[in-house]
C-alpha cells in the first residue's frame, strides 16, 4: 500500500471529521465535544490515511456510545515533538484482559457488545496498520462502565519530500467542475451505495440522508447489480476495491445492460493510480472521487451527474 507524504493541517482534518460525526449523532442522545489547540504545527504525513484513521476511531466511538458524549481533542506536546490526538467516549468500556484484542481483525472486545452494536472491529485493525506505516504511536485507555480513550502520538517532523494526493478527480470524459457551486435540491432522488466497508457505507449514507436523498445500500458488487436492476436508482456510488467481484467489473456489467446503462456511476477509491482511472473509464464509470470523501465534493459530484441524467429516469 502506497504512502503519499505531504504537509497536512491536522486541525482542518479534525474539523472535517467532526462535521461528519455530527451527522452520525443526529439520532442519538450523545454530545460531540471538540477541543483542538490553536498552536498545532503542520505535520508531514499521508492526508488520506490520517483522515481515515480519525474517521475510524470516531466512528467506532459513536457506534458503541448510546448516551453521554464522544470527544476529539488535539494538543501539541512540544517537549516530545508530537501532536497528541484523543478520541474519547462514555461508552461501555473494555476490560483489561480484552484490551489486547481490540486491534485484531474480526474480533470484538466482548461478544455481548458485538451482538448489541454490530461490526467487526476491522476499522481499528486498519487504523493500527496505518499507524505502523506512518510512524504513529497508538494507544488505548479504558475502564469498564466509564468509557474508552484511543490516543495517537503523531510526529511533527519535516520530510525531505512531499507528494500531493488528489482528493476529487473527475474522469476525463466526465462532468465539468467549473461553475459547480450550486447544489440543486435532491427532489427525492434515490442513490444506491455499493461498498463492502461498514464505516464507508455508514458515513456516505449519513451525508446523503442529511441532504434529502433516498438511499439503497449494498455490501457487495453482486448485491449492487441486483438492486440496480430491481430498484432503478437515479445514480450509483460504487466502491472499486471490493473482494470478489470488484466495482470495476460491476460497473462494466451495469453499463452493458440496457436496463441500467443510463444510470450514472460515481466511482470511489482510496487507491488512485493511472491504471485505476483507466479501468474505471473503460468500465463506463461517469466520475471519480478519491477517499476520504469530502461531503461538499460528494454532493457536488452527485448534483452534476443527476443534472446530466434524463428527467424520466425515476425510481
Amino acid at each position: 500500500m502506497d504512502v503519499l507524504i505531504e504537509t497536512v493541517d491536522l486541525a482542518e482534518i479534525i474539523e472535517d471529521v467532526a462535521i461528519t460525526a455530527e451527522g452520525l449523532l443526529l439520532n442519538k442522545s450523545v454530545e460531540l465535544r471538540e477541543d483542538v489547540a490553536s498552536d498545532l504545527p503542520p505535520i508531514q504525513s499521508d492526508y488520506t490515511k490520517i483522515k481515515q484513521m480519525l474517521n475510524n476511531l470516531i466512528g467506532n466511538a459513536i457506534k458503541f456510545t448510546t448516551e453521554g458524549y464522544v470527544a476529539i481533542r488535539a494538543k501539541w506536546l512540544e517537549d516530545q515533538g508530537v501532536i497528541r490526538v484523543e478520541v474519547e467516549d462514555s461508552g461501555p468500556g473494555i476490560s483489561p484482559e480484552k484490551i489486547s484484542t481490540v486491534f485484531e481483525s474480526f474480533k470484538q472486545a466482548d461478544s455481548s457488545i458485538s451482538k448489541k452494536f454490530g461490526g467487526t472491529g476491522l476499522g481499528l485493525t486498519i487504523t493500527k496498520q496505518f499507524c505502523e506505516m506512518l510512524g504513529i504511536v497508538i494507544g488505548i485507555e479504558s475502564e469498564v462502565g466509564r468509557g474508552t480513550t484511543f490516543w495517537l502520538h503523531i510526529p511533527a517532523k519535516t520530510a525531505e519530500s512531499a507528494a500531493t494526493p488528489e482528493h476529487a478527480d473527475p474522469l476525463p470524459r466526465d462532468v465539468e467542475t467549473g461553475g459547480a457551486q450550486k447544489t440543486d435540491e435532491p427532489q427525492s432522488r434515490t442513490v444506491l451505495i455499493v461498498d463492502d466497508d461498514d464505516i464507508n457505507l455508514q458515513v456516505t449514507s449519513e451525508i446523503l440522508r442529511l441532504s434529502g436523498y433516498e438511499l439503497l445500500q449494498a455490501s457487495s458488487a453482486e448485491e449492487g447489480i441486483r438492486l440496480a436492476h430491481q430498484k432503478q436508482p437515479n445514480m450509483i456510488i460504487m466502491d472499486l476495491a471490493m473482494p470478489g467481484m470488484d466495482g470495476v467489473e460491476a460497473s462494466k456489467i451495469l453499463k452493458s445492460s440496457p436496463d441500467t446503462a443510463d444510470i450514472p456511476i460515481l466511482a470511489c477509491t482510496a487507491h488512485v493510480t493511472q491504471e485505476t482511472r483507466a479501468r474505471a473509464l473503460q468500465a463506463g464509470c461517469d466520475a471519480f472521487l478519491t477517499r476520504p470523501i469530502e461531503p461538499h465534493k460528494l454532493l457536488r459530484h452527485i448534483a452534476l451527474l443527476l443534472e446530466k441524467q434524463p428527467t424520466d429516469a425515476t425510481v
